[in-house]
């Protein structure tokens, strides 16, 4: 914990060394995104060789989980006019989940279904700052949240009954959003 406390003192540094940079810039034009950017990932690995995970939290190796995010293109948690009946197959793991998603449920029922149906696989389901699933596993059980999935079922959140594959992503890091907009005045200045 000391370690991840002296890296993230010097994430703080270099951040306030970067925004100062940033700020004498004569106009925003002066600023190089590409630098920022190139910054910014290095601060990320810096933070990953530090023990500090994505969240700018310590990494305990020992009590290490996985966390992985559903695309905001696969919605399970707004009302629909329709009962459903969802079977999630988790990759080769073979593990598979089944739920009912009752017509008209809030986001909180349809969140307490979820909830429900993947702790008996251990897997713990929360709702992200951005309205996206998180699917959390002990390292031991985090097999299921690695490959893509196959949803199958009857309803209007799947076309026709058609089994559709979906893949979990990593959780975004904390400075990911600090480069996406460096890299989107990049392109802005380019234009």
């Amino acid at each position: 914990s000391e370690q991840s406390a002296r890296t993230l003192k010097q994430l703080s540094y270099q951040l306030k060394t970067l925004s100062a940079r940033i700020n004498q810039q004569a106009s925003p034009n002066d600023v190089n995104p590409q630098q920022i950017a190139s910054a910014v990932s290095k601060m990320k690995t810096q933070l990953q060789q530090g023990g500090v995970n994505g969240k700018l939290r310590s990494i305990d190796p020992a009590a290490q989980s996985v966390t992985r995010e559903l695309t905001n293109k696969v919605d399970l948690l707004s009302p629909k006019a329709l009962d459903e009946q969802v079977s999630i197959v988790m990759g080769r793991s073979g593990k598979a989940v089944s739920f009912s998603l009752p017509a008209y449920a809030d986001k909180s029922a349809n969140l307490e279904t979820l909830q429900q149906a993947f702790s008996s696989q251990e897997i713990a389901v929360t709702v992200s700052a951005r309205d996206t699933l998180l699917f959390t596993a002990s390292k031991d059980a985090s097999s299921a949240l690695k490959e893509p999935w196959m949803m199958m079922g009857k309803g209007v959140r799947i076309a026709a009954g058609n089994p559709v594959s979906i893949s979990l992503s990593e959780e975004p890091h904390a400075l990911d959003a600090l480069q996406q907009s460096a890299q989107s005045n990049n392109t802005a200045s380019d234009v």
